[in-house]
C-alpha cells in the first residue's frame, strides 16, 4: 500500500513539473511576442522622429 501511495505522489509531482514546465514555456512564448511588438513600436517611432526632423530640416534650408 505504501508502494502504491508513493507512486501516486511521485506520478502527481511529476504531473505539476511538467505542468510548470509547459506554462513556464507558454509564458516565454508570450513573452518573446511583447518583446517583438516592442521592437516595432521603437522603430515606427524612429521612423517618425526621423520624418520629422527631416521636415525640419528642409524647412530651415528653406528660410
Amino acid at each position: 500500500m505504501q508502494l502504491v501511495s508513493r507512486l501516486l505522489t511521485q506520478a502527481q509531482q511529476g504531473l505539476s513539473r511538467s505542468h510548470i514546465g509547459a506554462k513556464n514555456q507558454q509564458i516565454g512564448k508570450i513573452a518573446d511576442r511583447v518583446f517583438n511588438i516592442q521592437r516595432a513600436i521603437a522603430a515606427m517611432e524612429c521612423r517618425y522622429i526621423e520624418s520629422k526632423l527631416s521636415l525640419l530640416t528642409s524647412i530651415g534650408n528653406h528660410l
